[in-house]
């Protein structure tokens, strides 16, 4: 790599903004040559704040192993809103060439029509057979911890949403009751095939930060964020920061930070 390109990495890797303002000004061959030569942490980091519309056609320009190198990179809802932008062909090559699980993540989004709960969810979603005791179910928040967002979700064999808890009621619970027996139930939810319009009136956000979405045929698909809804919106960040649900999703991250220590002093008592 010269010296030129080097320089260029280096600026783009420290100041991603404003390399992606000045890459939007060049040509698609230009375009191409500078960021096919940047390292796929550094070209995403570019990339989910460029324009869609020339980051998509970077994509629909370089090889399919390229693109699932920076597709691997880059939030999942990002990653779906650039692939949707690409020729059917072209997405096909593209999603093919992404590691597996990944690609069956963005199968998942890609199947659900555009703007609607299933398209714009998070797919990875923790849950626990109700059959589970709180004991198990600790255990595996020990090893699944990072994945959990603020309420554990309870299916049936069939994966069929079947209630909710929090991780407070989690930790004051006996180790030995199953989870089924003290969930709360019916779940406040979003269909799959819910649209923008619907997504936004759901008077459940006026008390939860995330909304667990659910298939027609009840299956729990996934969770929908009150900061995509915050984007549905088109509001600034300062705008929202101030909002009743701004101050929801606050408290809910602030939540979640105080059960981790909860969970790791119900860890250190129950090792005594």
């Amino acid at each position: 790599m010269s010296l030129e390109r080097q320089i260029a990495e280096s600026f783009a890797a420290s100041r991603p903004v404003d390399a992606a303002r000045a890459l939007e000004t060049l040509t698609d061959e230009e375009l191409s040559a500078l960021l096919d030569d940047c390292a796929a942490k550094v070209a995403s980091d570019v990339m989910v704040v460029m324009a869609p519309f020339v980051a998509s056609r970077y994509l629909s320009r370089t090889t399919p192993s390229r693109a699932a190198e920076i597709l691997a990179e880059v939030p999942l809802d990002r990653g779906v809103d650039l692939l949707r932008r690409l020729l059917p062909e072209e997405r096909e090559r593209v999603v093919s060439a992404v590691s597996s699980d990944r690609r069956r993540h963005f199968e998942k989004l890609l199947s659900y029509p555009e703007l609607t709960a299933g398209a714009l969810m998070e797919p990875r979603v923790v849950s626990f057979h109700r059959d589970q005791t709180v004991e198990q179910a600790v255990e595996d928040i020990r090893r699944r911890g990072s994945e959990l967002r603020y309420y554990i979700y309870v299916t049936d064999d069939d994966q069929v949403l079947r209630g909710v808890l929090s991780l407070r009621e989690l930790l004051v619970a006996a180790g030995d009751a199953s989870l089924g027996s003290f969930m709360v139930s019916p779940v406040e939810h979003l269909l799959a095939r819910a649209h923008k319009s619907a997504i936004l009136t759901h008077p459940a956000w006026q008390r939860f930060p995330l909304l667990p979405v659910v298939a027609d045929s009840g299956r729990l698909s996934g969770v929908l964020r009150y900061e995509t809804l915050r984007m549905l919106e088109g509001r600034s960040d300062d705008e929202s920061a101030s909002s009743p649900l701004g101050v929801t999703l606050a408290l809910g991250e602030l939540f979640w930070f105080g059960a981790s220590g909860l969970i790791q002093g119900w860890e250190a008592s129950s090792d005594e």
